[in-house]
């Protein structure tokens, strides 16, 4: 289904996803979604004050990790479908407790060489882009130039976004929805332990490295059964998948399925077919900004954070979040539809 067509449920998707595009059949009518969007922001305020940003430097190199409350939900563990309601209760409750932020905050990225969010060596940020054949590239911001790093072949499913670590490791989704661990150097795929149902998590997620405040973690957004969308996360090695929480305030609809990325400092931010960029705060998914860009989305999007720095991918163009603005600039074009694009999370040291 492409933009303009009603959406389906989440079951008729997974029938026909061999034959749909990789995103269009979540995407709602654009009339009903610009029409939820409209009512939203009037119920919210405006000129309210920005989240605050703490400059790096001053992140211990050591911090301990945020800790979440344990949940049994290993690869056996079944959906709890009251334990799902119970999410979507208290998601209602704080949609109406809380008005949704106006603006995506800038993020300060200035870090010393002895940081641990610096890039190994002093370097820039490794980036990479997904396309949808399932091939991997090198990826370079400024020049909007990309190398070819193969196929790693892990599903025959459609592929469906990606994100990488420092570890020199990528976690790619298809629409098989498994999570898949490849090697960037040898391309050696396997398995990981998520098992789709995980708290709800069917389909149509997105994943996210990112770190509030310790090692590195991956950070699942999604909607349990078609409801309201929540956060999870798991350290990258042992696997540990743990409950964050339902977003709060609830986001928009057209923010039930976004293609998320997570910066250095713990900032998570999604963007949706209708060119709604939104940020949510890992270690307690809050919903700290969201901003309507000017983006015209038909098959396929990628988001990517790179430093302090968000990128947004339309099918083959490439665009840069302005933050004063809000808007989408785009930059240019690539020679395919990107479907994923992640950036190691770090920082160039000062």
């Amino acid at each position: 289904m492409r933009e303009g067509a009603v959406i389906r449920s989440v079951a008729a998707a997974d029938t026909e996803r061999s034959t749909t595009s990789r995103r269009v059949t979540v995407a709602a009518s654009l009339g009903a979604t610009l029409g939820v969007i409209a009512l939203l922001s009037c119920g919210s305020r405006t000129g309210l004050d920005l989240p605050l940003r703490h400059d790096a430097r001053a992140l211990p190199a050591e911090a301990a990790p945020d800790t979440a409350v344990p949940v049994d939900a290993g690869r056996d563990a079944p959906f709890d479908a009251d334990a799902a309601v119970l999410l979507e209760a208290d998601a209602a409750v704080d949609a109406e407790a809380a008005p949704l932020p106006d603006a995506i905050a800038p993020v300060d990225g200035h870090v010393g060489p002895d940081s641990s969010l610096a890039c190994p060596g002093n370097g820039v940020p490794n980036a990479y882009v997904f396309d949808d054949t399932g091939a991997l590239y090198t990826f370079d911001p400024a020049a909007l130039a990309v190398h070819a790093i193969g196929n790693p072949h892990c599903s025959d499913a459609t592929p469906f976004t990606m994100s990488v670590s420092r570890s020199g490791k990528a976690y790619l989704v298809y629409m098989d929805w498994s999570i898949y661990e490849v090697d960037l150097t040898t391309l050696a795929c396997s398995v990981t332990p998520f098992q789709p149902g995980q708290f709800g998590l069917l389909s149509l997620f997105s994943v996210a490295v990112s770190r509030t405040g310790g090692p590195e973690e991956l950070f699942i957004y999604g909607a349990p059964a078609g409801g309201l969308p929540i956060l999870a996360k798991t350290p990258l090695a042992p696997w540990n998948l743990t409950l964050v929480g339902p977003i709060h305030p609830t986001p928009p609809l057209a923010a039930f399925s976004v293609d998320m990325q997570g910066d250095p400092l713990g900032h998570l931010y999604g963007l949706a077919s209708s060119g709604l960029v939104v940020e949510v705060e890992a270690s307690t998914a809050t919903l700290v900004g969201q901003a309507q860009t000017n983006l015209q989305i038909t098959t396929d999007w990628a988001l990517m954070t790179y430093e302090n720095q968000v990128y947004l991918f339309a099918e083959n163009q490439v665009a840069r979040f302005d933050v004063p603005t809000q808007s989408a600039v785009l930059l240019g074009t690539l020679p395919f539809n990107v479907v994923g694009a992640s950036a190691v999370p770090c920082f160039h040291a000062d």
